[in-house]
């Protein structure tokens, strides 16, 4: 679901900007590259993080955070703060993005990793194929003005399953 959300800003936040904000095309494409360059300088501090607090927990923390983000960005209607903000969002992702294959091959044996990395790439690149259009089509039913409320219930789904799986996987350990 984190995939899902942050796809379908990917692709439609330049829309977005377009039609909610009035802001010019290139002028928004310039405020992701902000979003990516965070992401990248923060993907080996997450995995850091993630060393001391747990994978799941540093996941929690970035879906969550970036949920909160998306939705300031929803009621927020200045770009200057969008942009201000947005590295922070990139951020929360390098937090998520960066542990999650980690996580997956840890709830496994080492004879199955195999089997859950096809699974985890299938289904990753699954949310990137289908978002885009089943985005799209929301988007034409409730409008641009709502796509990061969209973006927003996709990483808090994904803040549910962590909780609620991580609580499953923790009992069944213990």
């Amino acid at each position: 679901m984190t995939i899902a959300g942050f796809a379908a800003v990917e692709t439609f936040f330049t829309r977005y900007c377009k039609i909610a904000l009035g802001i010019d095309e290139s002028v928004s494409s310039f405020a992701m590259g902000f979003y990516a360059l965070a992401f990248l300088v923060f993907a080996l501090p997450a995995g850091f993080i993630a060393t001391k607090i747990g994978k799941r927990k540093t996941m929690m923390i970035g879906a969550f955070g970036q949920g909160i983000l998306f939705l300031i960005f929803m009621i927020v209607r200045d770009f200057r703060t969008i942009q201000i903000l947005m590295p922070f969002a990139g951020m929360f992702n390098a937090l998520f993005t960066i542990n999650s294959y980690p996580l997956v091959v840890s709830y496994t044996s080492a004879e199955k990793i195999g089997t859950y990395t096809g699974l985890y790439y299938f289904f990753s690149s699954l949310a990137a194929i289908v978002t885009p259009s089943s985005f799209g089509a929301i988007m034409d039913f409730i409008g641009f003005n709502k796509l990061f409320l969209a973006a927003s219930i996709c990483l808090f789904i994904s803040f549910a399953f962590l909780w609620i799986i991580g609580e499953k996987y923790e009992n069944t350990m213990s």
